[in-house]
């Protein structure tokens, strides 16, 4: 028999799972040009610190590398640029 507190928990963690992997799977999604038209400036300036934030935490998402590469084969179209100097 579980608690209410581990039935809760339980509903918690697997919630979190649920979106966890949904925005992962949304990062390996590749930036087709409508999807790019998409995104205003904000949302990609909050993409960017989200992802810092990630690699701070170290946590790392596993993309597909080689089916990115052969989606965007025919074109890239990136949510921002990044110019930084030494």
């Amino acid at each position: 028999m579980f608690s209410r507190r581990q039935v809760f928990a339980t509903a918690g963690a697997a919630t979190s799972a649920l979106f966890t992997s949904r925005v992962y799977a949304d990062e390996c999604t590749v930036f087709s040009s409508e999807r790019q038209k998409n995104v205003t400036p904000d949302q990609a300036i909050q993409m960017l610190k989200d992802g810092n934030e990630r690699f701070l935490a170290g946590k790392s998402i596993h993309c597909d590398l080689r089916e990115q590469m052969r989606q965007s084969a025919g074109g890239q179209s990136p949510f921002a640029a990044v110019v930084a100097c030494i």
